[in-house]
């Protein structure tokens, strides 16, 4: 079963599962808007694929450029892992 989760860092919460990075991602948009990059910095997002395979996290500064950037196609990321990463049309 594919899912991502957002994790809060600092207490190991799990913030949320979502079937798709496209619908975290919008969470984190709005998390970002709301709160600021200091609290987004404070989570990653991971999860598995549909073969059970460990997706790579994405945190830190990376999570804050990553919901920054609308604009990134959908398996593109700057340092170079093979992350799903959604586009502005996919991000709703």
């Amino acid at each position: 079963m594919r899912y991502v989760q957002l994790v809060d860092t600092e207490t190991s919460n799990v913030i949320g599962r979502y079937d798709s990075e496209q619908d975290a991602f919008r969470l984190i948009q709005e998390l970002l808007e709301e709160h600021g990059e200091a609290f987004v910095r404070e989570f990653q997002l991971g999860g598995r694929d549909a073969s059970g395979q460990v997706l790579p996290v994405v945190d830190g500064e990376e999570l804050v450029r990553w919901a920054r950037d609308t604009s990134v196609g959908a398996t593109a990321h700057s340092s170079g892992h093979n992350r799903p990463v959604p586009t502005a049309a996919q991000s709703g």
